[in-house]
């Protein structure tokens, strides 16, 4: 991390129960150690011993955290204050410390970007790029349900309900949830079921060995393979079909607590972020209500 360090870099530098938040305005650099001159807001300076050597090793590295702007997302600084914020509030509610020097630490403001989705030309591009009955499978699995990879990863046959077009998932925290397939999911699931080599009690198995569980990142690599042979430049990974799919059903009149149920969320206001209604259908929305 020092490497990048540089000036103009801010820098938290904790001194007992205070947080210094500093502007470097000076780097040295010798045989002894890495040594770095900041000041503060009201022009206070400030010399930090960041690593001190002795025969080439290093005996002494200072407690300090380090921000650059130029490499570190809003959002990872973000994490790391709230990291901070909750060590240092454990820590004074345990009476380890008096005074929380993490308090008065603001979050930095993310720009709200809003994720697209798939375009229906690209989608029909993927899906004419299938070529063998695991791709399809695949595909059309990730286009109806709405699952995250890993929980199609896990999918067992014992799992499927054909019948009612439905599977039993298990999701993040152990949660069980109830997902549904297209027709024409069910009929490339079949045919891909009637094709493989081998009993499994997964859905998808390795081409490489009989009976063996594919890995996630195996079915990763097939839609990388699809994304090629479709020629689709916009970036294409298993999530964003979670989010298209979620769009769709938003766009397509489902309440957000029908969308939250299908996607698997604790909370309604994780749905909206995976889930952004298009701009059409919010002028649709707006013209009913405002003549």
């Amino acid at each position: 991390m020092f490497e990048k360090l540089k000036i103009g870099a801010t820098l938290y530098h904790i001194v007992g129960n205070d947080i210094i938040v500093t502007t470097v305005t000076k780097i040295e650099s010798n045989e002894q150690g890495i040594y770095v001159y900041a000041k503060n807001e009201k022009g206070e300076q400030y010399r930090f011993i960041l690593i001190v050597y002795s025969n080439g090793k290093t005996v002494f590295g200072d407690t300090v955290w380090v921000r650059l702007e130029d490499y570190m997302k809003a959002s990872t600084v973000n994490g790391y204050i709230t990291s901070l914020k909750g060590f240092f509030g454990w820590l004074q509610s345990e009476e380890y410390i008096i005074k929380n020097p993490a308090f008065k630490l603001k979050q930095t403001k993310v720009p709200r970007v809003i994720l697209q989705p798939y375009t229906s030309e690209n989608l029909e591009k993927l899906r004419e790029a299938c070529e063998t009955e695991k791709e399809k499978c695949l595909f059309e699995l990730l286009d109806s349900t709405a699952c995250r990879i890993s929980e199609i990863d896990n999918i067992k046959l014992e799992d499927i309900n054909w019948q009612e077009r439905s599977i039993k998932v298990l999701g993040k925290g152990n949660k069980e949830r109830i997902v549904y397939f297209s027709t024409k999911a069910k009929l490339h699931m079949q045919r891909y079921i009637n094709s493989r080599i081998g009993e499994s009690e997964y859905l998808f198995i390795s081409d490489r060995g009989i009976h063996q569980h594919i890995k996630v990142r195996a079915l990763q690599l097939i839609l990388c393979k699809i994304k090629i042979r479709a020629g689709v430049e916009e970036r294409v990974h298993c999530h964003k079909f979670r989010r298209t799919r979620a769009t769709q059903l938003l766009n397509g009149g489902m309440r957000i607590e029908g969308v939250q149920g299908i996607l698997g969320h604790t909370t309604p206001a994780t749905t909206q972020i995976y889930a952004q209604l298009s701009q059409e259908n919010l002028k649709n929305e707006y013209r009913k209500l405002v003549v």
